[in-house]
C-alpha cells in the first residue's frame, strides 16, 4: 500500500484545477468537507461557506462563471501537522464587471486520517477580490 503526502495531494487537485478537472478535485475531498471562500457573498459571487460535495462543485460553477484566470501559480508550499498552506498568486478578472487584479492568497488545507481534505480556506488579498467585483 502506497501512502500519498498531504502535500503531494494539495499538488495534485492544483494540477486538476489547472486542467478543470473538478471530479478529480472532489474525489480528494471527504464527503462532509467544508470549503469557506471568505468575503461578502454580496459582492463576491462565490464567496461563503459550502458543506459537502454536491455544494463544493457549486462553488466551482460559480467560481468558473464569475472568473476568468489569466495566471495561477501556487507556491510557498509548507505542511503542518494535519495541514498544508500554500499561497496562490494570481492574476485574473472578473466576469461581470471586467475588472481584473494580481493578487496573492494564502490557502489552508485540513486533512482527515484517510487522507481527504475535510476543510478548505482563504485568507489574504480577499479585498482585491471584492474590489474586483463591485
Amino acid at each position: 500500500m502506497t501512502t500519498v503526502s498531504n502535500l503531494t495531494t494539495v499538488q495534485s487537485i492544483y494540477e486538476a484545477f489547472g486542467k478543470g478537472d473538478i471530479p478529480t478535485i472532489l474525489a480528494n475531498l471527504s464527503d462532509n468537507a467544508v470549503w469557506n471562500h471568505y468575503g461578502n457573498p454580496a459582492v463576491v459571487p462565490f464567496a461563503g461557506t459550502y458543506n459537502g460535495k454536491d455544494e463544493i462543485l457549486q462553488f466551482f460553477q460559480k467560481l468558473g462563471q464569475n472568473m476568468q484566470f489569466a495566471s495561477f501559480h501556487p507556491h510557498n508550499f509548507r505542511e503542518e501537522g494535519n495541514q498544508v498552506i500554500n499561497d496562490v498568486t494570481m492574476d485574473a478578472t472578473a466576469v461581470p464587471t471586467g475588472k481584473s487584479a494580481t493578487t496573492t492568497v494564502k490557502f489552508t488545507w485540513t486533512f482527515g486520517d484517510n487522507g481527504k481534505v475535510t476543510h478548505w480556506k482563504n485568507e489574504g488579498g480577499l479585498d482585491v477580490i471584492e474590489e474586483m467585483f463591485s
